[in-house]
């Protein structure tokens, strides 16, 4: 196959990326909160704090694949020619510095003198030296999330969006731009008119931001609680729901979604299983994983909902399906079709791939019943995917529900959430060939792996406009989370570079092989599928709609 150079080619027509979730503020946050060494528009290498690690830099970031550099800063985003960004605030979880004794990995005596903290006040958390390696976070500031009191709420998000608020009208280190928080879409619309604005709209991940940590004592001793039944205790929800009202009626920059669940259990909903290979040796994720949602979610997804506070009129939050388990969206869609206020309120996911194996929910919570740690195959072999086929992704019952609700979807830029075995080993061969020409074309055909899929999928549903489906696409990227980035696409200064690749990928297509039936036969996307599935769209509409016109058309409607 002839393969030829991307950026050779006419670019096509100039127009604003827009990213529907990324975390820029976070690493800068957390470089000595309330002393921050770093501002979210500078692009600076992680600060390694022990000098074991300092060596283990290059190895550590081959073998994590996370990348120990910002991604997402401002002057990246300005660069890529991203003007919207909806930056998503994510405190850490407790849980996440909880060392997991039982691991398997830990049987080694080498491991445990690397991840584990030294002194006796912190025996059973991991190190913060090791965290700080892997998230570029302050030691201090680990240390302090370990503290027995802490509260989330106060000491970690209300702070961050007081921090990264305060840039409002601050200008790019380069004094090509300034920052806007619009607070509705009329001041977005006239921001966009001025191409040196960069948008900067709020979102949460893990509505664990709204309350308090748990004590270490609580994280061991639920480690084997799953959950299924749901508790009915209210005082949760009634403390998430006040500081939720509290941040509503006077923060003056709007919350636009959030995701109720993240990693770690946090007494609203059942969470999907996220974290891979070492990280989910490292700690725990198994309280509550898969179970379903819960009353308490139910009140705060209630509380989102309300446009007023004793005549204060406020804007109404979105719920982001990201992170819940296959049991968890089954009941919040069951829940938002029968209460009243939630029927007309649009789904979002922000940063996801798709999954074909399964077509139901149901199919996956059964499947996660019987195989809790996803490492079986399904329907034919182990390693027979394209996709990324875990319960964590969208599957066909999901799409159906985003297309009627009039949802939308962020395609992640994240090798472990959008490749599957096919497309890894694929990409890896590209990689051992050294062309990095090829390697991109890689990756932009997987993601249009993934975005076939969310029309194919619709269209095998039955829905009555294919076309409707292409306004739910668009690019979440997950920049400065803890992702596998795509190497040739690395950073938000890359947006303009991947744009490009993809209109080549649709310019020069190959056929994709999704996935083997069984031993013998192969069910690939053809060429042929592919033209019939873009509904009449010509390449550019279609790449147009993903980087700009379908969250701008999202936002138009529920900003």
């Amino acid at each position: 196959m002839i393969f030829y150079i991307v950026f050779n080619l006419n670019p096509l027509p100039m127009s604003f990326n827009i990213d529907i979730h990324c975390h820029s503020s976070s690493k800068p946050f957390m470089s000595r909160i309330g002393q921050q060494k770093h501002t979210p528009f500078e692009t600076y290498n992680f600060e390694i704090t022990h000098p074991i690690y300092q060596m283990l830099r290059k190895p550590l970031q081959q073998f994590s694949k996370i990348r120990f550099t910002t991604q997402s800063n401002f002057d990246h985003m300005y660069q890529g020619g991203v003007r919207v960004a909806m930056i998503s605030i994510t405190p850490i979880e407790k849980a996440f510095t909880v060392l997991n004794p039982q691991a398997a990995s830990f049987k080694s005596q080498l491991m445990q003198t690397f991840l584990k903290e030294k002194s006796n006040y912190r025996d059973c958390f991991l190190s913060s030296y090791a965290i700080n390696a892997l998230t570029g976070y302050h030691v201090k500031d680990i240390d302090d999330v370990k503290g027995k009191y802490y509260d989330v709420f106060n000491d970690l998000f209300m702070k961050e969006m007081q921090y990264l608020s305060s840039f409002q009208n601050q200008k790019g280190l380069n004094g090509q731009y300034s920052i806007r928080f619009p607070k509705n879409y009329q001041e977005l619309s006239n921001n966009i008119q001025d191409d040196r604005i960069l948008n900067i709209i709020i979102t949460l991940e893990g509505a664990h931001a709204l309350g308090q940590f748990e004590t270490l004592q609580t994280i061991q001793q639920g480690v084997h609680n799953t959950h299924m039944t749901d508790s009915n205790q209210y005082a949760l929800g009634n403390q998430l729901c006040k500081n939720l009202k509290e941040i509503r009626t006077k923060f003056p920059i709007p919350i636009f979604s959030i995701s109720l669940c993240h990693h770690f259990w946090n007494g609203l909903a059942g969470h999907a299983r996220s974290l891979n290979n070492l990280m989910s040796e490292i700690v725990n994720q198994e309280e509550g994983i898969n179970s379903g949602l819960q009353t308490n979610g139910k009140m705060l997804i209630a509380e989102m909902a309300k446009t007023t506070y004793n005549q204060q009129k406020v804007s109404p939050i979105h719920v982001d399906i990201k992170h819940m388990s296959p049991q968890s969206r089954k009941e919040y869609y069951k829940y938002r079709k029968s209460t009243p206020e939630l029927r007309q309120t649009p789904i979002i996911c922000s940063h996801t791939g798709i999954s074909m194996s399964f077509e139901t929910l149901d199919a996956w919570i059964h499947y996660v019943q019987n195989n809790p740690l996803e490492k079986e195959g399904k329907q034919y072999a182990e390693g027979a995917y394209y996709l990324h086929e875990k319960s964590i992704n969208l599957c066909r019952e999901d799409l159906v529900e985003i297309y009627h609700a009039k949802g939308i979807i962020g395609i992640q830029l994240d090798e472990k959430r959008i490749m599957g075995p096919l497309a890894l080993e694929e990409l890896n061969k590209k990689h051992k060939a050294g062309d990095e020409d090829q390697l991109k074309y890689v990756y932009a055909k997987t993601i249009w792996a993934n975005i076939f899929c969310v029309i194919d999928e619709i269209k095998e549903a039955g829905v009555a406009d294919l076309r409707k489906a292409w306004d739910m696409i668009c690019i979440g990227s997950d920049f400065d989370g803890l992702i596998n980035h795509l190497a040739c696409f690395e950073s938000a200064a890359k947006m303009e570079a991947l744009k490009y690749t993809m209109g080549y990928f649709l310019e020069e297509p190959q056929g994709i092989p999704l996935y083997y039936k069984d031993a013998q036969n192969q069910y690939t996307l053809s060429i042929e599928k592919m033209e019939q599935l873009k509904a009449g769209y010509s390449n550019h509409a279609l790449i147009d709609k993903i980087f700009n016109q379908n969250a701008m058309q999202f936002l138009r409607d529920n900003f």
